[in-house]
């Protein structure tokens, strides 16, 4: 090694151990949890977003050096108490994260999960080191959709989550992995209901939207990331999208919300905007038989060609 990278090494050391640390370290003592995780809109980033995607990449180049050691508990004990308090991970996140909708006379309410996870080891044989789940709250009455996000990171915040039981505005809801659904109490137009939360799906009385379904990516090469297309339909006819990736063991992403951005019954046009605010769309053409979806993406790091698995 030269001179100058040692001597690089040894500045980029002291600069994260000695003044980017403690500048963060300062900043999170004078935030509450709601602070750390409120977004001015489903465009913007929340600072715990940010710092979890900065810990992440800490994880990724600069796990070999002794910074890991100092760096990872400041941010795991400001992001997440619940995990490092006993909180059970998710260890399916697939079979949890995306849409879950009930309707009553007054529209659609539902919940979409997102859920990142960082691991060590394989992705066949993992240890999970750290999870954040988001839960974004929707109605639709009549086309219009009013929603809000909210985190799971400690008691302070307005959403609680230990596994199997979720609490947030004003739903008590537990999650049943034999049956893929949940069932609790929802506080919806000041009365508090029995709700059944399921998978959307097409009025019977509909004709289904042909680019519903599960679409696993089929791989391009080998460095990019493994990728799962879920497209449904609700029973008003709206679509909803959502994307899972895996990019290494440390870097899991289920959930990730996709704007249908326009959607016909041979092409599509989907948009994912990025934690740091950036877009990013993907055009895909349905084949003659319904069977693979074909496309391309502006950049990002995923599958653009999807086979159907249901």
């Amino acid at each position: 090694m030269t001179d100058i990278a040692q001597h690089f090494i040894a500045q980029s050391r002291g600069f994260l151990s000695s003044d980017y640390l403690p500048k963060i370290e300062r900043c999170l003592e004078v935030l509450s949890d709601e602070d750390v995780w409120w977004r001015a809109n489903e465009g913007s980033n929340s600072i715990g977003n940010l710092l979890l995607h900065l810990e992440g990449r800490v994880v990724r180049n600069v796990g070999a050096v002794p910074m890991r050691i100092l760096f990872l508990p400041v941010l795991a004990a400001a992001l997440l108490p619940g995990v490092i308090h006993g909180q059970r991970p998710v260890t399916q996140p697939g079979s949890l994260a995306g849409a879950w909708e009930t309707t009553t006379a007054a529209g659609t309410h539902g919940i979409f999960v997102r859920i990142s996870t960082h691991a060590s080891g394989s992705v066949d044989r993992q240890t999970i080191t750290s999870q954040s789940i988001v839960v974004r709250v929707y109605h639709r009455v009549d086309g219009h959709e009013t929603w809000g996000w909210y985190g799971d990171n400690g008691p302070a915040v307005s959403s609680i989550f230990d596994g199997e039981r979720l609490r947030v505005a004003g739903l008590d809801a537990t999650f049943h992995a034999d049956t893929q659904r949940w069932s609790g109490t929802w506080l919806l137009d000041g009365e508090t209901r029995d709700v059944v939360l399921e998978r959307p799906r097409p009025d019977p009385d509909s004709t289904p939207n042909r680019l519903s379904g599960d679409w696993e990516g089929v791989p391009d090469s080998a460095w990019i990331a493994s990728s799962r297309l879920h497209i449904v339909q609700s029973s008003d006819g709206t679509l909803t999208a959502w994307m899972d990736r895996t990019m290494f063991a440390e870097d899991q992403r289920h959930g990730e919300l996709l704007r249908v951005v326009s959607a016909d019954p041979s092409r599509v046009i989907l948009e994912l905007v990025s934690a740091f605010g950036r877009q990013y769309r993907f055009t895909g053409t349905l084949s003659s038989e319904g069977s693979r979806l074909s496309g391309s993406w502006n950049g990002l790091n995923a599958q653009s060609s999807f086979r159907r698995i249901q």
